[in-house]
């Protein structure tokens, strides 16, 4: 099997049909909707009238729900069709209006746990493009802490009466059916006992609905009130009392089953393309806006990956979501600085910028971190994982390399070598037979499966931060030379291990160097060379292929020591008491571990793009090995510091192996170029090569503008 053919190729590159698909559908919004749609959340009926009749027209041409079983009106399409068709609803605005609720998650829910009947009234109108919902979830006194919901049904003969208050019913005002929790009672002791779903008509006798306008705009704030509402014993989804495994799996599906980031990814594309608004902001703020989407949409893909397999996977959906809300604010901030006093102008404004687009967005993302959960009950969830044992989520294959990896770098002294070598550095000439012979006949220059292999490798010693530049061992060059990259100071880490080397000069010239005869030997960078290596000549040519691999195996081998770190201080936080209680039950502790948590999952995603890039599409695979470096960094910051603060002054001495971890990992942060230097280089890269996304520049691309 070939790396196109593998089933995890679609996170990466759309196959023949998906490509298909997607031109189909930016057809029918060219064709079906006015230029520059913003959504039908208006005050104007009209705008709702045409988005029910875009539904039509998708349910018409098998478009509304392709991915569901074709026994509840879908096409079993595949799950990049899935993603394609979220995609493209999202990034244009979601010309299904209020009807994405019964194709994402709420009509998979009913497909479940439904019953026949249920399923029979419901999935058909979903798919038919006729059924317009609304969540009763959020209460004024609970929010997202679901569990704490004041909702009550009341058994009354064959059925419940139902009291209470919802409030952020988004589209109450226009729904026909509410997805309702509520608690009967008891169910038995527990928060969670008791909790059920219904699906009740919103004409039903005691429900009012109440509009409320808000930042967001009209109808997204409503207000519903339940008086002794009636519903019926075959109104409840799936176990009376004993709803939340429900809800959990349809959150799930609602928290990644929204491609947020391809209206993020559009948005840039278009407002970048005007060099008016382009040169307005320097072009860092660009790249770190494009790279943090990225990051969303491998992890959201990723996401669904995992769900397409099986399962609920909140661990994955949780990082996912807080990713992609970090990056949605900071997409809408970067456009709005972009189009500066024009950020003024609403779709309602003659001419303005990106058609209203801008200020509508911004408004519409300042409730990010509230919206399908709280960011906090975010890191909450995600915090219990990590302290039940979770970390990174990999894929099967590639726990089971992993697995043995650590076993054979435990087996020679985890990172005891890092500690014994600062303090000896000889200590690293006896390791390097010893890692050679581990990774003898390994050749990632051979293709992608080897290459994920030395990837796991580098992560694994970067999780012992093993003393050896065990990326230039893996790519030896045919002359037995390691490969490394210098910098523009000639400062090379372990330069004195081996006689010569073959070394990426700052100017991109492969040359030939001598080994360090003197070392710094500080505590900081203790293996990086004193004076500058001098120069002996041109070294032999470098293939794209070698020179992206020597960039991305170094940043894997970042990301295992950042592990590292994050596993010292998950580990300590549950071990250490203060007050009474483990730290790891305070907010303060648990949600930045939760966040660094994250932030590695989405570096862990695009180091596996890296990786891919490198095999299946070299034209962008220097881009995308500086995209992660950059990454990389910018997240080696916020980990070590967090891990850092957790541990405390634990975890400043010597002594500790989170020290040692910090000691060691310097020179790799900054040689051959640190976070700025980093930029600096993506920026000349993404000029010269551009930087890959699902939306090109307007004329670039058959996706509709803003008019």
């Amino acid at each position: 099997m070939t790396t196109a053919d593998s089933p995890e190729a679609a996170l990466y590159l759309d196959p023949e049909h998906a490509t298909a698909l997607r031109q189909r559908l930016r057809a029918l919004i060219s064709a079906h909707l006015p230029a520059g749609w913003l959504g039908p959340f208006t005050n104007d009926r009209s705008d709702l009238e045409l988005s029910n009749r875009f539904c039509e027209i998708l349910a018409a041409q098998g478009l509304l729900v392709p991915n569901w079983p074709s026994e509840y009106g879908g096409r079993d399409a595949d799950l990049i069709s899935s993603i394609v068709m979220r995609e493209e609803m999202w990034a244009h605005f979601e010309p299904r209006g209020p009807q994405y609720y019964g194709p994402n998650w709420v009509g998979p829910s009913i497909a479940d746990y439904g019953t026949p009947e249920q399923k029979q009234l419901h999935l058909p109108r979903i798919a038919a493009g006729q059924a317009i919902w609304c969540q009763g979830f959020s209460e004024p006194d609970a929010g997202s802490d679901l569990a704490n919901m004041k909702t009550r049904a009341v058994l009354d003969g064959d059925g419940y009466r139902i009291s209470g208050q919802k409030i952020w019913t988004s589209w109450a005002l226009w729904a026909e059916w509410c997805y309702l929790l509520a608690r009967v009672e008891g169910a038995g002791p527990g928060k969670h006992a008791g909790i059920t779903v219904f699906l009740i008509p919103m004409d039903r006798t005691g429900i009012t609905v109440r509009g409320l306008d808000g930042m967001p705009g009209p109808h997204h704030l409503t207000e519903v009130f339940f008086d002794d509402v009636w519903a019926s014993s075959g109104e409840v989804l799936g176990p009376v009392g004993d709803g939340w495994q429900v809800i959990r799996d349809a959150l799930s599906n609602e928290r990644v089953g929204v491609a947020r980031y391809a209206r993020d990814d559009r948005l840039i594309a278009e407002v970048s393309a005007d060099r008016t608004y382009r040169d307005a902001l320097p072009p860092e703020r660009w790249l770190q806006a494009r790279v943090r989407n990225r990051m969303s949409r491998l992890m959201c893909r990723r996401a669904l990956w995992f769900q397409d397999d099986g399962g609920s996977h909140d661990f994955i959906v949780c990082a996912a979501r807080l990713i992609t809300t970090r990056s949605n604010l900071l997409v809408a901030d970067t456009l709005s600085e972009a189009v500066a006093d024009r950020f003024f102008e609403n779709r309602y404004t003659p001419g303005a910028a990106a058609g209203g687009a801008i200020e509508w967005f911004w408004r519409y993302m300042q409730c990010g971190t509230i919206a399908t959960g709280t960011t906090e009950m975010l890191q909450r969830q995600l915090s219990r994982a990590m302290f039940r044992g979770e970390r990174i989520r990999v894929t099967p294959q590639a726990e089971e390399l992993r697995r043995s990896i650590d076993k054979m770098l435990t087996a020679r002294g985890g990172i005891g070598l890092a500690r014994n070598a600062m303090l000896e550095p000889l200590v690293r000439q006896e390791l390097v037979a010893d890692v050679e012979t581990m990774i003898e006949s390994m050749d990632p220059r051979q293709g992608h499966l080897e290459g994920v292999a030395a990837a796991e490798v580098c992560r694994g010693a970067g999780h012992v931060v093993l003393p050896l530049p065990v990326e230039a061992l893996i790519l030896r060059r045919p002359s037995g030379r390691p490969l490394g990259m210098l910098s523009p100071h000639g400062r090379l880490e372990h330069g004195d291990l081996f006689p010569e080397w073959e070394v990426l000069g700052s100017d991109g010239s492969l040359l030939r160097v001598p080994a360090a005869t003197d070392l710094l030997g500080s505590k900081i960078g203790p293996f990086v060379n004193r004076t500058p290596l001098t120069v002996l000549g041109p070294g032999e040519a470098l293939s794209p292929t070698e020179e992206a691999l020597l960039s991305v195996l170094g940043s894997w081998y970042v990301l295992g020591a950042l592990e590292g770190a994050l596993d010292l201080a998950t580990v300590y936080a549950t071990e250490r008491v203060a007050f009474g209680a483990p730290i790891a039950s305070y907010q303060g502790v648990a949600f930045p571990l939760a966040d660094a948590c994250s932030e590695l999952q989405a570096v862990y995603e695009l180091a596996l793009h890296a990786l891919w890039s490198i095999y299946e599409s070299p034209a962008t695979a220097r881009v995308d090995a500086l995209a992660l470096r950059w990454a990389t960094l910018d997240t080696a910051r916020q980990v070590m510091r967090i891990a850092h603060q957790v541990l405390g002054a634990v975890g400043l001495c010597d002594e500790h192996d989170l020290t040692i971890i910090s000691f060691a990992l310097q020179a790799r942060l900054r040689l051959p170029r640190d976070l700025s230097a980093s930029m600096t280089a993506l920026e000349q890269a993404a000029e010269r090569d551009g930087f890959d996304s699902i939306y090109l520049p307007v004329g670039l691309s058959s996706s509709p503008g803003f008019g």
